[in-house]
């Protein structure tokens, strides 16, 4: 990898040059789509779920054992 001081001066102001901006609607629909999110949001429902069925469950089998 060439050195900062090698480069010809050409090469040197393309590298600086800012890439266009993206859309903020690309970024959260990539963001909301991401997989990582996905997994996140599948488990949180299914604690979710879990915890309604034994909120709903616990006194009937409080009252079977007892």
């Amino acid at each position: 990898m060439p050195m900062r001081g090698e480069l010809s001066a050409p090469t040197m102001r393309a590298a600086w040059q800012k890439q266009p901006a993206e859309p903020v609607w690309r970024q959260i629909f990539e963001i909301l789509w991401s997989p990582d999110l996905i997994v996140v949001i599948a488990l949180a429902a299914l604690g979710l779920a879990a915890t309604i069925c034994v909120s709903l469950l616990s006194p009937s089998f409080a009252n079977i054992i007892g």
